[in-house]
């Protein structure tokens, strides 16, 4: 449409007779060519400003769409991870739960089985010997007292389910109520190894000594006495530790202990 309208001065002079002289003609001409270049170098810089300005388009929107999908993926291994999180949290407080449960009852069960049977053995021994008003011992009740194999079965069974208290109140009650116990010995080395177990080795260490004191002549005592040895050892007492390492060996020559402390005498510096 433009350029018929430039076309118009020059077809207007024609209509008009021809008029206009050869250097009019050509005047014209070199205008009509320098507008019309003028319209291309405008056309092409304006398409090259659409085209610049669409590829700045088309790259920041690529940018973006990569930030998004970069977002995106990291939310979702966020979310996976949380979710991974909250299913193993969940799972491990239930097992300690359940834990504290089991524990809980045994323990439960068991102090209540002991103080049952303490209540009973005192009852018994009451009827066995008389009430406070003189009346004579009722023998018929000494069948129904409980003996000291169920207290050490019962001590036995708490230790290995490591509810270590409940197994040394069972193992004291039956010291208690049945100091001549055949297996008194045993008994009181596992009221040591309670303590051991629970990691009191200052306890466990006087509770052997006990064992040893009481019950020099059984074979819970050179275990004990090496016991004790080695926690004189491990708090610095190198010369109380191969005392009491070589009497394991001369009171106790063919236990077990015995071996093991000679093997340690031998790993110790020379006095």
């Amino acid at each position: 449409m433009r350029g018929r309208l430039l076309l118009a001065p020059a077809a207007a002079l024609l209509v008009s007779g021809c008029l206009a002289s050869k250097g009019d003609i050509r005047l014209l001409q070199d205008d009509l060519t320098s507008m019309r270049a003028q319209q291309a170098q405008q056309s092409q810089a304006q398409e090259q400003a659409r085209v610049r300005d669409d590829s700045l388009t088309r790259v920041r929107l690529d940018s973006a769409i990569a930030g998004l999908a970069v977002l995106h993926d990291s939310i979702r291994v966020l979310s996976a991870r949380f979710a991974d999180y909250q299913a193993s949290a969940s799972q491990a407080l239930y097992q300690v739960g359940q834990q504290l449960i089991t524990l809980q009852n045994r323990a439960g069960i068991s102090q209540r089985q002991i103080q049952d049977l303490a209540a009973q053995l005192d009852t018994q021994h009451a009827r066995l010997t008389g009430d406070s008003t003189g009346a004579a011992p009722d023998t018929s009740a000494a069948s129904q007292v409980p003996g000291p194999a169920k207290l050490f079965t019962l001590g036995r069974d708490q230790f290995n389910n490591r509810a270590y208290g409940a197994a040394r109140l069972a193992f004291r009650t039956l010291l208690d109520k049945y100091p001549n116990y055949l297996d008194a010995s045993a008994t009181a080395n596992y009221i040591a190894l309670t303590y051991d177990r629970e990691g009191n080795g200052a306890v466990a260490d006087s509770a052997y000594q006990a064992v040893v004191a009481a019950y020099p002549t059984s074979p819970e005592a050179a275990t004990a006495l090496y016991k004790h040895a080695l926690w004189l050892l491990k708090n610095g007492n190198t010369a109380g530790a191969r005392a009491a390492l070589q009497r394991v060996v001369q009171d106790y020559p063919t236990s077990d202990a015995a071996k093991l402390a000679n093997d340690r005498l031998k790993a110790l510096p020379a006095p």
